[in-house]
């Protein structure tokens, strides 16, 4: 009897198991975001060496391969519905963080069934033309992603309020990995740890009823257990960002900022806000940093205006980032004026700030009417006085 030819399908199933994990699944770490240099450009693109030729052997290795293949990236759907701008805004903090995805092609990840979480960000009450951003990533790069849409909140005032969060966890396997507990909650473990705060949230799909109603609440939730503690990480934060403004890493110090401007909106939106503002000190503390780290990161974008002055194309949005911290600083003392308010050269600060935000950016007319409230303020103040001969010399 001739030999039989010998086939891949006899191999015993955990070997061919890890050929198609080494085939399909070699995928790389994700880019340190602390570690670049520039801010960069696009999204960034998982990069891997994938082989998917063995996909289309026959039918029972593409399935098994398939099978493999999504039990080990662990895909997550991902969808934002949001006005155009927030958009732009969402997409740049995920840009800046280097978290990687799959595809945003829209029609590809709508066909896609093969993931294990969707999370999806419906933005309600808007004015604005909506738009949506979809992409598809891998689980193990949620942790990271969570960490981009964490800082929503500083970039979007009022974004937490404004929208829903919806987590399904899907069950694609013929033998669920969602089946068991400790598995769902792995899935739900990245958006436990990075989301707080939020304002509407739905659990659902195939996970435990009293986990899903667990995850909502602590997402939600946002507890202050001790004003000083938090008073005392906001300071830390304060002097990181001053560190790094110091250095001249706009970056890093702007992120140091921002997240502290994030925590005291978190603390001024949660439910605990009532009883921390019946503690005189502690409401004029905060109320107090939050003004001045908005003007701090005004003046840090600011600075890397006066570094573009070659590259105009950067200037419109350089203006609106510093504009927004402006605005931020302003409305901020809405509501808390009984406890701080700042001093007239605090104020001449942010529409001086102001002012030269809007020359740098082309707008002459707005930069006037601010120097002149600066200068309202402080009439002899020589640096005031010089940012408004540069505007008449420009204007005449």
């Amino acid at each position: 009897m001739p030999p039989q030819p010998f086939r891949f399908t006899h191999l015993p199933s955990e070997l061919r198991n890890r050929i198609y994990k080494l085939l399909l699944c070699d995928v790389e770490e994700p880019e340190d975001s602390s570690k670049l240099e520039v801010v960069p450009e696009l999204i960034a693109r998982v990069k891997h060496n994938v082989q998917p030729s063995i996909l289309a052997v026959n039918r029972q290795i593409h399935a098994e391969a398939k099978d493999v293949l999504h039990r080990e990236i662990k895909f997550v759907k991902f969808a934002a519905t949001m006005e155009i701008p927030n958009i732009h805004v969402l997409k740049s903090l995920i840009k800046n963080k280097r978290a990687p995805v799959f595809t945003m092609d829209r029609t590809a990840i709508d066909r896609f069934n093969g993931h294990v979480v969707s999370y999806t960000l419906v933005q309600h009450f808007t004015e604005l033309p909506n738009s949506t951003f979809c992409c598809l990533i891998s689980h193990r790069d949620l942790d990271l992603f969570c960490r981009a849409i964490s800082n929503a909140e500083t970039a979007i005032p009022g974004f937490w309020s404004e929208v829903t969060h919806t987590i399904t966890v899907c069950a694609p396997y013929q033998v669920p990995l969602s089946a068991v507990k400790s598995q769902q909650e792995m899935l739900l473990a990245p958006l436990r740890r990075h989301l707080r705060g939020l304002q509407t949230v739905l659990v659902q799909g195939e996970v435990d009823e009293a986990l899903a109603t667990a995850v909502a609440d602590q997402l939600t939730s946002y507890v202050i257990e001790d004003p000083e503690i938090l008073l005392d990480r906001l300071r830390a934060l304060k002097a990181a960002g001053t560190a790094y403004f110091m250095q001249g890493d706009s970056r890093l110090c702007s992120e140091s900022w921002s997240r502290a401007c994030m925590e005291i909106r978190r603390a001024r939106g949660g439910a605990m806000w009532a009883t921390l503002a019946s503690v005189p000190d502690f409401a004029r503390d905060l109320t107090e940093l939050y003004f001045v780290l908005n003007l701090n990161l005004s003046q840090n974008t600011i600075k890397d205006m006066d570094g573009s002055l070659n590259h105009p194309e950067l200037a419109p949005r350089q203006a609106i980032t510093s504009l927004l911290a402006l605005r931020n600083a302003y409305h901020g003392l809405a509501g808390c004026k009984m406890y701080w308010q700042p001093s007239d050269a605090q104020m001449a600060k942010l529409w001086f700030r102001k002012s030269k935000t809007h020359r740098l950016s082309n707008d002459y007319a707005d930069a006037f009417e601010a120097i002149e409230r600066a200068e309202n303020l402080l009439p002899d103040d020589p640096v005031i006085q010089e940012e408004k001969e540069i505007i008449e010399a420009v204007m005449s």
